[in-house]
């Protein structure tokens, strides 16, 4: 059997999780359960609290004790890049498992959790690494795209993490097509990049029962301009100014995190609307509680603008909830069903859309029921087992 180690040691804090850190800890649990390979975790003290919460009894290593809070994120980032030769000290070869069948999974693209992942391979040639990269990132130099040290540093992360990967890494998991190019034009072969998914747990999901919508809308996602705060606020003022005009009080519910700068941002955006008593700020949830909040809503908001695959609209899906989404040829070739499509960047088109599915019942079931055998296929097992295919 082979002996994955995932590598998760470039996470922030325990109060968000990105959607690749969904992909890749639902994917390795059904690695693990299935018994597909022998599992085990290691990385930084934010990445155990990240994995322990969602797995339980997890086999976690240490490669640091550098924390965000601590010592900043560039801090925490630099030092645990330094200290990546810790990796050499793990147990990785055993009586049991030999070098060849040892497979090392770097969890994102950012340095801290390819870095490691590198050097053990550089010196271990017989060990097979697998890459991500879950979200291409736009060059900061470009108009489009706010300089700030963030995002460049990312983008540079980025770029350095790529160059690793052309020079020795096995597999690179992406999440659609286009990124599948962009690494051809970067210079690695095609055949040592695949496609993967997210996903969802459906059992979880079917778990989860409501009564009454509470909310008109939800909206799930990082405070980032990225994933359409401007726009999500845009259009949720026009929905509470149309339903003062029919004696109606819209509700929105936004589930979500940022620091404390994108948080304050996001609510001054509501205060200066004057749409504060229309939107009930959530804050961070996962699992069962985030689920509830989706399935108490009328219509799931996803007005992003820079996606690679899109969990969030999985997740609607799952929830037997219309999602309204611009048609990002990233995640428009993902989704047959259960969305309602509107050009980029259309806001009076999409606010004509959502109005239209609060006030048009059968509208709105009508897009549920077209996806009803379509949520299956979004299933973890179904996607883990796919994944299983290209690296053990």
């Amino acid at each position: 059997m082979k002996k994955l180690y995932v590598v998760f040691n470039s996470q922030v804090d325990n109060n968000s999780m990105g959607g690749g850190d969904k992909i890749v800890m639902n994917i390795s649990k059904v690695l693990g359960e299935k018994k597909l390979c022998d599992l085990k975790y290691i990385g930084c003290p934010e990445g155990y609290e990240m994995v322990s919460k969602n797995i339980k009894n997890v086999s976690f290593s240490y490669l640091n004790k550098f924390k965000v809070k601590s010592l900043g994120l560039l801090g925490a980032y630099f030092l645990r890049i330094l200290f990546s030769f810790n990796i050499f000290r793990l147990r990785i070869k055993n009586e049991n498992v030999g070098l060849k069948d040892t497979v090392l999974w770097s969890s994102s693209d950012f340095l801290p959790d390819t870095f490691p992942c590198f050097l053990y391979k550089l010196f271990n040639p017989s060990v097979r690494w697998v890459g991500s990269m879950f979200l291409r990132l736009r060059n900061p130099f470009k108009k489009e795209i706010k300089f700030n040290y963030k995002t460049f540093f990312s983008f540079v992360s980025q770029q350095v993490s790529i160059f690793f990967f052309k020079m020795c890494c096995d597999h690179i998991c992406v999440l659609c097509k286009d990124d599948v190019n962009y690494l051809i034009r970067k210079g690695i072969p095609k055949s040592r990049i695949f496609i993967t998914s997210g996903g969802v747990n459906i059992k979880e999901f079917n778990e989860v029962s409501i009564g009454e919508k509470k909310y008109d809308a939800c909206f799930v996602g990082r405070f980032h301009t990225q994933k359409g705060i401007d726009d999500l606020i845009y259009v949720w003022k026009k929905i509470v100014e149309e339903g003062k005009n029919k004696g109606t009080k819209r509700k929105l519910a936004v589930v979500g995190w940022g620091d404390e700068k994108q948080v304050k941002t996001l609510n001054d955006l509501i205060e200066n609307n004057g749409i504060g008593e229309y939107v009930d700020m959530k804050g961070f949830l996962d699992g069962k509680d985030k689920i509830s909040v989706i399935k108490s809503s009328r219509v799931l908001l996803f007005p992003s603008s820079f996606e690679s695959w899109g969990v969030v609209v999985a997740e609607g899906i799952a929830s037997k909830v219309p999602v309204v989404s611009y048609r990002l040829p990233t995640i428009y070739e993902n989704f047959k069903f259960g969305v309602v499509w509107v050009d980029p960047f259309d806001k009076e088109k999409y606010f004509s859309e959502v109005e239209k599915l609060l006030t048009d019942e059968d509208y709105r079931n009508g897009i549920i029921n077209e996806a009803k055998d379509f949520v299956n296929e979004l299933d973890w097992e179904n996607v883990g087992i796919k994944f299983s295919k290209h690296i053990i």
